[in-house]
């Protein structure tokens, strides 16, 4: 009876040897980084908000713009601007010691719509990107994008020729014969018309609106509009142009194409 008892203590004891020994195997897998959950693991603090601006780079032929307006260490929230359509977007934060993910999906309810993943650098915030829609027909793009240095209007000078990094300063707000144009830093643009000049002059009528997003490359300024009445081809292509340079008393920047002269609304024009 003694030998039995002896017996089963020792296969008891073997068994939870055994099982010890697993369990010590685990936990030292877990330890040595061979799992890829970035929440155990510690980084240095971070300021998530400098995480917050507009993204912009080439996208095909076109140009991306993508605003972060809110991020913290596990979500983020903002939008996207491309060809003319906003299209809002939300989702996950991951991070390394170098880098920040972000997986952003948009809505699903459009026919383009599909799920940007970003790679931003912590330090420069510059950005590896993809994007891969949710339909499998439409191919899959890759990128890349930096952050826009905010618009410091302090640093206006309306004498300096217009280029692409102070535009924003001559027609953030413009004209013509119809209506107003806003353009806007995250790469899109609204314009207010109404059908006919004698309607806008006396703002009567029916006031009409139009979406686009806008890139400027050399002396054009590109505009891709979602449909319309005012711009039925869907994409416009207006020259810089500057008439200061023929008459430096009364001469002023404006844009041309379209049929329509457009003019920037400051203070001195």
């Amino acid at each position: 009876m003694k030998r039995w008892t002896v017996l089963l203590f020792s296969a008891l004891v073997f068994a939870a040897c055994k099982g010890e020994k697993k369990n010590t195997a685990i936990v030292a897998g877990e330890t040595s980084g061979t799992t890829d959950s970035s929440e155990d693991q510690e980084f240095e603090p971070y300021y998530w908000d400098t995480l917050c601006g507009i993204y912009s780079g080439a996208y095909s032929d076109r140009e991306l713009n993508i605003n972060l307006t809110y991020v913290s260490q596990y979500n983020a929230v903002g939008y996207s601007v491309l060809n003319g359509l906003i299209r809002n977007i939300s989702g996950k934060v991951t991070q390394t010691a170098d880098s920040v993910k972000l997986t952003l999906s948009e809505l699903g309810d459009h026919v383009h719509d599909g799920v940007f993943q970003l790679n931003i650098n912590k330090r420069n915030f510059e950005v590896k990107g993809t994007w891969k829609a949710y339909s499998s027909s439409i191919p899959s793009k890759t990128f890349q994008l930096k952050k826009k240095r905010w618009l410091d209007y302090n640093e206006f000078d309306y004498e300096k020729p217009v280029t692409a990094e102070n535009f924003l300063f001559f027609y953030e707000v413009s004209e013509d014969s119809l209506g107003y144009y806003y353009f806007k830093e995250d790469g899109s643009v609204n314009y207010e018309f109404y059908p006919t000049p004698n309607a806008f002059s006396n703002q009567e009528g029916t006031l009409q609106y139009a979406q686009g997003s806008w890139t400027i490359k050399g002396e054009y300024v590109t505009v891709y509009w979602q449909p319309n009445f005012a711009f039925p081809n869907l994409k416009s292509r207006f020259r810089i142009m500057d008439g200061r340079k023929t008459d430096p008393e009364d001469g002023y920047p404006y844009l041309e194409g379209e049929g329509r002269i457009i003019y920037p609304q400051y203070e001195g024009y």
